[in-house]
């Protein structure tokens, strides 16, 4: 099945004829996927269904999508063809010392940003998880002293990110808290009109070690060499 998403703005998803597209899959719920056009371009939301909804093979509860991906509720596909808009874009400019999404400034500290701005340059490469424990200190390390000397990091007074900079051993124990306010403040900002934003900021967490910014279009300004 191909679907045209140019000529609507929200599209549910299900077996029920109340449905923007029906879809006679016994495998699909009565309301089982939404499409809905956001300012930072197409998200696809599971509404709580029975089996699921994936994306490009993958299970997700949301995330975004664009032109050429597969949404898969039970055996029916659905092969985006046009998203409209082009997804925003996240810009970490590590110059200026903030991060956008096109008009909205992300709310966070300097030494947030400094964490932050690690997962960001992570997504630019590879699968884009970095590693959040002590696996991943030295590079943190490496990371956060090439950021240090700039002007708006002047802020920075978490220790344990000052410690880690100046070559000192340092608990993950007290890096989790750097890392759990940082990805709860950027929840707690992703509500009402904003809420489209945490399927594009809000970190991402892999098993106990492993995090990444969700958005996949990102773009580093002034970023240190890794």
């Amino acid at each position: 099945m191909s679907f045209d998403s140019a000529f609507d703005r929200r599209v549910i998803i299900g077996r029920s004829a109340e449905c923007d597209l029906c879809v006679e899959d016994s495998g699909v719920s009565r309301k089982n996927t939404m499409l809905i056009a956001t300012p930072a371009g197409w998200q696809v939301h599971d509404l709580g269904s029975s089996n699921g909804t994936r994306l490009n093979g993958e299970r997700v509860r949301v995330a975004p999508c664009g032109p050429g991906d597969v949404v898969a509720v039970g055996e029916t596909q659905i092969v985006l063809i046009s998203a409209g808009a082009p997804p925003a874009e996240l810009v970490v400019d590590l110059e200026a010392g903030r991060a956008t999404v096109g008009d909205v400034e992300l709310p966070l500290s300097a030494a947030e940003l400094i964490w932050f701005g690690f997962l960001a340059a992570h997504r630019t490469t590879g699968d884009g998880w970095a590693q959040a424990g002590r696996d991943g200190h030295a590079a943190l390390a490496r990371w956060s002293e090439a950021l240090l000397g700039r002007e708006w990091a002047a802020e920075v007074k978490t220790r344990p990110l000052l410690d880690l900079a100046r070559g000192h051993d340092v608990d993950d124990e007290d890096l989790k808290n750097l890392r759990g306010k940082t990805a709860q403040k950027l929840k707690a900002f992703c509500t009402g009109e904003l809420a489209w934003l945490a399927a594009l900021v809000v970190p991402e967490v892999l098993g106990k070690n492993r995090q990444r910014v969700p958005a996949a279009n990102v773009r580093l300004v002034a970023a240190p060499a890794q």
